[in-house]
């Protein structure tokens, strides 16, 4: 059995605790710091792809350069110890029950959620529709929201306009367009919501003219200059 390692100050990378943020904060301080400059290019780029993946495995990621070279998608091998050497990551001394074995981490990791069994059990049935799924996670991507899946509140209004012959790329533009519009304005901002963009008589309107508005922008979300989004469940 493997030992398992952390993110050094893992709490400095998030503004909450007990969270699975598809985000993490990125200082530009980082720049200044010896320690990484010290770090070969190759271990850089692996070091920002860990503190990801540290997001998704409620920080704790068993001490195997195979498995971990396989879950960020590495091209080359990683040097975790050269990241244990400089501080970046130390390993976690808290004992370790077996469920929390490597397996039981990339469960964790796959479902990129965190949720138990018994919540999945819970779930609305509707949201066991791929393209249901497909479109909260984009939603969630666009507008830096953590909607769950299973709520029925949520699911329920996309799955109504799949079944009305609109695809899941229509319901996607919805989401930019009206996020776009929207996410700027204190008093509309609160209706970024799939109950909102998705009702019965108003997502033809929207959709019609999210298809002759300008090319929707969403690059934002993947802007690593220190800035956060975040919003809590509607």
């Amino acid at each position: 059995m493997h030992d398992y390692f952390k993110v050094k100050s893992w709490e400095t990378f998030q503004h909450y605790k007990d969270r699975n943020p598809p985000w993490i904060k990125l200082h530009n301080h980082l720049l200044d710091n010896y320690e990484f400059e010290c770090l070969p290019d190759a271990s850089k780029a692996h070091l920002l792809c860990i503190w990801m993946l540290a997001s998704r495995t409620q920080n704790n990621m068993p001490m195997d350069p195979k498995w971990i070279k396989r879950k960020i998608g590495a091209s080359e091998n990683v040097d975790l110890q050269i990241l244990l050497k400089y501080g970046f990551i130390e390993l976690n001394q808290e004992l370790h029950t077996s469920e929390q074995s490597a397996s039981t981490v990339l469960v964790s990791v796959e479902e990129s959620r965190g949720e138990t069994e018994t919540e999945k059990s819970k779930e609305d049935p509707l949201s066991g529709k791929p393209d249901v799924r497909i479109v909260i996670e984009h939603f969630n991507l666009v507008t830096g929201q953590k909607l769950k899946v299973g709520t029925k509140s949520h699911s329920e209004n996309i799955s109504a306009r799949l079944s009305d012959g609109y695809n899941v790329d229509d319901l996607k533009l919805v989401i930019d367009f009206k996020n776009q519009e929207w996410s700027g304005d204190q008093k509309f901002a609160q209706y970024i919501r799939p109950s909102t963009l998705f009702q019965t008589g108003k997502f033809g309107g929207y959709l019609a003219a999210a298809k002759t508005a300008p090319k929707v922008k969403t690059s934002s979300l993947h802007n690593l200059s220190g800035i956060s989004y975040q919003s809590e469940d509607l």
